[in-house]
């Protein structure tokens, strides 16, 4: 006896696919799309440049807090140096 691959049911006869009637159905009604989405619906192209955006503000957000903190730095020093 065969079961179907997809929901482990006992089948009459085996098929092809591996699965069921029904299961067979449902695996043909999921809808491959035809632009830059994944399986999971994501608009790839979009999710690419809200990443490089994130990217772009946490770089800068970094550079200028390393700013500031060479710029204290510097301050320090010169307040320890000159009397």
């Amino acid at each position: 006896m065969t079961y179907c691959i997809r929901c482990g049911r006992a089948l009459k006869a085996p098929t092809p696919t591996g699965m069921g009637s029904t299961c067979a159905r449902k695996a043909q009604a999921v809808p491959v799309p035809d632009h830059d989405r994944d399986l999971f619906g994501y608009d790839i192209e979009k999710a690419v440049q809200a990443a490089r955006y994130r990217l772009s503000v946490f770089i800068g957000t970094a550079t200028v807090d390393a700013h500031i903190a060479v710029r204290r730095g510097f301050r320090l020093a010169r307040e320890r140096l000159l009397p």
